[in-house]
């Protein structure tokens, strides 16, 4: 049975506009007067979106993960990641896929673990990569509280049917002043509002579509310290190399690209 949301999980208001009508419509988009959250509403259930994760998610990771995992690795540069973690630190992915940001962590010195909901890419990177991955759901891992000096998700939380709670759940598993890495896509980022419903990052199974500010108020209300915000990505591969070049530069130079990173502190 379909999830229906009568409060917005940021702002708890009530007030939805219906939102990409146009092209949309089936997937009932609403966006919320208040903070600007878009959202499905209503959604499929979580037991729909796991079953996403079958052979076909499977292939298409493994024929992407190196790309996926080279604009990881830019992130994790950009905010410097491998200079502020401790030794030995304790490291959480969530959403590991195949498993290649776990074997470059461990690579780094580091103790990493992950977490993935498709079985045959779990398998795939405990066999390729020899990294610690289970096949479940973040709440059935039974870590404990208070353990990880790092968590990382990527193009995850746009997924989940309660975003406010699984933060809560990430406050808990996280170190006081441990570190969290968030991606996801940035609605109010310049070409999502000049493709559109057109726009690359509306498909059917994003569930959400936050933006800077919205995300900003997510994560301090429950109890995180906004470290950095990076985002990148403008018009899709395909289009003139040099127009690409030109505007990944400008929209990653003012913070206005398709896809938004935060780095954030748990406060203690």
């Amino acid at each position: 049975m379909a999830t229906i949301i009568k409060n917005c999980p940021i702002c708890n208001k009530s007030n939805f506009n219906k939102f990409y009508t146009k092209k949309w419509n089936s997937s009932s988009f609403v966006k919320c007067k208040k903070c600007s959250l878009i959202f499905q509403n209503p959604q499929e259930t979580i037991e729909e979106t796991t079953n996403r994760y079958n052979h076909n998610y499977f292939n298409y990771e493994v024929e992407n993960q190196y790309n996926f995992f080279n604009l990881v690795k830019k992130t994790l540069n950009d905010f410097n990641i491998l200079n502020i973690l401790p030794k030995n630190a304790k490291i959480l992915e969530i959403g590991s896929a195949t498993g290649l940001f776990l074997k470059y962590m461990n690579e780094n010195g580091f103790d990493s673990v992950g977490v993935e909901l498709c079985k045959e890419s779990c398998e795939y990177g405990r066999k390729n990569f020899g990294v610690n991955l289970l096949n479940c759901r973040l709440e059935d891992a039974y870590f404990n509280q208070n353990y990880f000096d790092f968590i990382h998700f990527s193009h995850l939380i746009e997924h989940l049917n309660n975003p406010t709670d699984f933060i809560k759940f990430i406050y808990k598993l996280t170190k006081p002043n441990g570190f969290v890495m968030i991606t996801t896509p940035n609605s109010s980022g310049l070409f999502s509002k000049y493709y559109e419903e057109n726009w690359r990052c509306i498909v059917d199974d994003h569930l959400f579509l936050f933006n800077k500010k919205n995300l900003k108020k997510l994560f301090t209300d429950n109890n995180f310290e906004i470290i950095g915000i990076k985002t990148w990505g403008s018009i899709p591969a395909g289009k003139s190399k040099l127009l690409k070049k030109i505007f990944d530069w400008f929209v990653k130079k003012v913070g206005v690209g398709d896809v938004v990173c935060f780095l954030l502190k748990r406060i203690s």
